[in-house]
C-alpha cells in the first residue's frame, strides 16, 4: 500500500508514529483527545531507567531534495514482533 501510494498520506506529524506505536504497545483501537496515545505511553515510563542497547533502531536517510526521511518499516516490523508475537510487557516497549 506504501509503495503505491493507496491509504498512505506523507505527514510530518511525529504524533501518527506514536499512535501506531500504541496500538501495537498498550493494543489501543481509538483515543478520546489529540496525543492521548503518545501520553499514555508515557506514564508506562515514568520514573524507569532508558536503555539505549534495548532501543528498536530507526532508519534516518536524507533524499535528493536533502528532506530527511524516518524509514519506520523495520522499526514497526520488530515493534509487531515483539509486542505481538513475543508478547513483552508495555512498560518494557515503551522504554524501548
Amino acid at each position: 500500500m506504501v509503495e503505491r501510494g493507496i491509504n498512505c498520506y506523507r505527514t510530518s506529524s511525529a504524533g501518527r508514529l506514536f499512535d501506531a506505536a500504541a496500538v501495537l504497545i498498550t493494543g489501543r483501537q481509538s483515543v478520546r483527545h489529540e496525543g492521548q496515545a503518545a501520553v499514555e505511553l508515557e506514564n508506562l515510563i515514568l520514573d524507569e531507567t532508558y536503555d539505549s542497547e534495548a532501543a528498536f533502531k530507526v532508519e534516518i536517510t536524507e533524499d535528493v531534495s536533502g528532506t530527511w526521511v524516518v524509514n519506520v518499516r523495520t522499526l514497526y516490523h520488530a515493534l509487531f514482533h515483539a509486542a505481538v508475537i513475543d508478547r513483552q510487557p508495555p512498560k518494557q516497549l515503551s522504554l524501548a
